[in-house]
């Protein structure tokens, strides 16, 4: 009877090893701010010790909106990685293509070359990495070697035009990709007047569940007040609820839809002044950039700074100030607020929140400094790690036991458990052409002539 006992005993004990290894060798980060609420907030808590351990410099981005008016398309200020499994997959807006890096050494491991500039963070799901590019194609590519599973296009014909001084397609793809219960969303198209098309698709297949291709047209007050025929001008992540969509509307607030169906609920571009390409649902509310809206009729609430979505409640570090809000509102009967729950003060300033994982908060300075705040018990919470990195911070996320942050210079740094000599992965510098000698006589002639360096040109 001991033996029998002592056996099932060591089956459990194998059972228990092999639940903890799965949660530890799941710690994925596979969407833009983790998952498809987009809320930066992981339960895979990182070792309390980190090292530097490579450092990866990338191309300085080149963004589709360079003008400050236009901050809040602000997306492609730099790079939005993800990590499924030992494998980092980075998009280029320069190169139009997207890599697999390894998380351990960060050596390139497989590209693959789209045919416009791959702006947003990809998505991975089942060994399969989804990216959207401004070709007006989303991929599905296998997350193992970079293959192509699928292709489609989301506009019905295949157009290009010069946009954002690259040639792209008529209706290139911003409206990032996100999964959902084993549904694919994105969107093809950013003007209204030339249509805008909202697919859900099966990952698996790329088939299409149900498009909206409709909702470019809609009877709404513009910004300026006077009534005319818009919608959503899809730029940005893609966010979802069990029950809605929500899809950034550039400049506007977020448009929403119903995420089985596809029906319009409502787009509030009258909104003037507010809106951009992030969005993150908590609860009943959603938050695009700064503003906090009901999710129920898409209605402006107020306002908070920097929030991170985490389950137990909305963090937000402002310098040295971390505050804590509940989902639910303060039921004011002139204003609703967001309800805090916590406040506290730290004793040196640590920038503000990128992203949570376990029971810590990763912050940054304008210095380039990274701390982590652990907020066990939000009433106290303390500065538990501290580290360097040349630049400033763009974003950061929480995978493999390895936290990731990205300036926005262009650097990928990888923290890790282990201390080790730092690899460095520099930008090589192009080699002088042999061929340069050998111009033709109309070439060099065009060359020595031209007073205008900019220019464009197409190689059939």
């Amino acid at each position: 009877m001991s033996s029998i006992r002592n056996e099932g005993l060591k089956v459990v004990f194998v059972a228990v090893v092999m639940m903890i290894t799965t949660v530890a060798q799941s710690a994925d980060w596979p969407m833009w701010k983790h998952n498809s609420g987009r809320t930066a907030a992981s339960p895979d808590a990182l070792s309390t010790e980190l090292h530097l351990q490579w450092v990866r410099q990338l191309p300085r981005a080149r963004q589709a909106w360079k003008d400050k008016s236009n901050a809040m398309l602000f997306f492609d200020v730099s790079y939005e990685p993800i990590v499924a499994g030992k494998l980092m997959f980075v998009g280029s807006m320069n190169s139009d293509s997207i890599t697999a890096y390894s998380t351990d050494t960060g050596a390139e491991k497989w590209r693959f070359y789209t045919d416009g500039p791959v702006r947003f963070a990809p998505v991975a799901y089942k060994g399969k990495v989804y990216v959207a590019s401004d070709d007006g194609c989303l991929y599905c590519l296998k997350g193992s070697d970079g293959t192509l599973v699928w292709k489609k296009r989301g506009s019905p014909a295949d157009r290009k035009v010069l946009g954002n001084e690259r040639l792209i397609s008529m209706r290139p793809v911003r409206g990032a990709p996100v999964i959902h219960d084993d549904v694919l969303y994105f969107v093809a198209g950013i003007w209204p007047f030339m249509g805008t098309f909202i697919y859900a698709v099966d990952p698996e297949t790329g088939k299409e569940i149900w498009v909206n291709s409709g909702s470019g047209s809609q009877w709404l007050t513009q910004p300026h007040g006077a009534p005319s025929f818009a919608g959503v001008a899809p730029q940005g992540c893609l966010a979802t609820t069990d029950s809605v969509l929500l899809v950034p509307s550039s400049r506007g607030a977020p448009g929403a839809y119903d995420r089985k169906t596809g029906k319009f609920l409502y787009c509030r571009v009258a909104d003037k002044k507010r809106g951009g390409y992030a969005v993150s649902v908590a609860g009943d509310i959603f938050i695009n950039m700064s503003s906090v809206y009901s999710i129920e009729k898409g209605a402006r609430i107020t306002q908070t700074t920097s929030p991170v979505l985490a389950p137990d409640g909305i963090y937000s570090v402002q310098g040295n100030k971390v505050s804590v809000y509940s989902h639910d509102l303060n039921q004011d009967p002139k204003r609703k607020t967001l309800k805090r729950i916590a406040e506290a003060t730290l004793k040196q300033e640590v920038g503000r929140a990128f992203i949570k994982a376990g029971p810590a908060l990763y912050c940054a300075r304008n210095d380039g400094t990274v701390s982590a705040v652990s907020v066990a018990d939000p009433q106290s919470p303390s500065v538990v790690w501290q580290g360097k990195l040349d630049g400033k911070v763009w974003n950061m996320l929480a995978a493999d036991d390895r936290l990731f942050v990205v300036s926005e210079e262009g650097s990928i740094s990888c923290f890790g458990p282990k201390k080790r000599e730092v690899t460095k992965y520099t930008i090589a510098k192009p080699k002088p052409s042999s061929e340069a000698g050998n111009l033709s006589v109309t070439t060099k002639a065009i060359v020595d002539n031209c007073t205008d360096p900019a220019g464009y040109c197409v190689v059939l």
